[in-house]
């Protein structure tokens, strides 16, 4: 929005935090952004988010602003795991991510617990996990470590509310690791074509 007026060729790579956080802004400063950046060409990483980009907005000024987007999903780097930390349970399910009430960790630690899987936690944030057997937060870790947590777990866990095209899930697959998710974000259409996704 700030760059709009540089007389360059704007490119807006669109996460889904920032179109949930454009879509809840008050309505006469999403019409100004969306006004100003009508030149420009968004890059949406799932989706879902043209669909939110229309609720957010009136359909004219919606469909000008998306004239001229793409969809594609931020490139994973090359993944190379670090050494995962010692003492991890044998066999247990990966949860990854920020403690955030939508990211629903809860959701993951109960299903693990149902089934009887330990359940390794990766990430901080102000949800805090009650104490429990089979539960073993990690807290934040390097992402070398992480890679190395998610690669050897038995399965990844994924139940966060809204996503767009949800990175760890990306690496969880790029490391051959299956995924257990809710539906969010581009999820449903990659579960389609990927049958290491589960929903």
């Amino acid at each position: 929005w700030l760059c709009a007026d540089l007389g360059r060729p704007l490119e807006v790579i669109c996460h889904g935090s920032d179109v949930r956080l454009f879509a809840r802004l008050p309505r006469p400063l999403r019409l100004s952004i969306a006004r100003r950046l009508l030149g420009a060409r968004l890059e949406l990483v799932d989706v879902g988010q043209r669909a939110q980009l229309h609720a957010a907005l009136p359909t004219p000024l919606a469909e000008a602003l998306l004239r001229r987007h793409r969809v594609a999903p931020s490139p994973l780097p090359p993944l190379e795991p670090g050494q995962a930390p010692s003492g991890l349970p044998p066999v247990y399910a990966a949860v990854v991510g920020r403690l955030l009430p939508g990211k629903r960790v809860a959701l993951a630690v109960a299903a693990c617990r149902r089934a009887g899987l330990d359940c390794v936690v990766v990430g901080d944030g102000p949800v805090r996990l009650p104490a429990q057997p089979g539960l073993h937060p990690l807290g934040r870790r390097s992402h070398p470590e992480t890679l190395a947590i998610i690669a050897g777990a038995r399965v990844l866990l994924h139940t966060s509310a809204e996503e767009g095209a949800p990175t760890v899930v990306r690496e969880a697959r790029a490391l051959d690791v299956p995924v257990v998710a809710c539906p969010s974000g581009d999820l449903s259409s990659r579960a389609a074509r990927d049958p290491g996704i589960a929903l």
